[in-house]
């Protein structure tokens, strides 16, 4: 059954768009995984230091494997620079 992983992303003040660049580089590499569905970076209308991924898999197991793949190991050691907090991570199942 496919999952959907809705993500909040705040960006350190002054650091939205190093973040919005970052997250865009994300997204060709990651739709071309195995079991990836979707994936999508979106920027808050109202704060342009807050991102939204919407990414959607075939499988808990595909999600796990994205987070091991290099593109995301190296999106993730930047986080502590560009990043305010914690990211918020939500999953979701497709109930129609």
């Amino acid at each position: 059954m496919p999952l959907t992983l809705l993500v909040l992303i705040p960006a350190k003040p002054g650091q939205g768009d190093a973040l919005g660049e970052a997250l865009k580089g994300l997204v060709a590499p990651t739709r071309a995984e195995a079991g990836n569905i979707s994936y999508d970076a979106h920027r808050s209308n109202d704060n342009p230091d807050l991102f939204m991924m919407y990414e959607t898999w075939e499988s808990q197991a595909a999600l796990d494997s994205h987070f091991q793949q290099p593109h995301m190991q190296a999106a993730m050691a930047r986080l502590p620079e560009l990043v305010e907090g914690e990211l918020k991570l939500q999953g979701f199942t497709k109930i129609s």
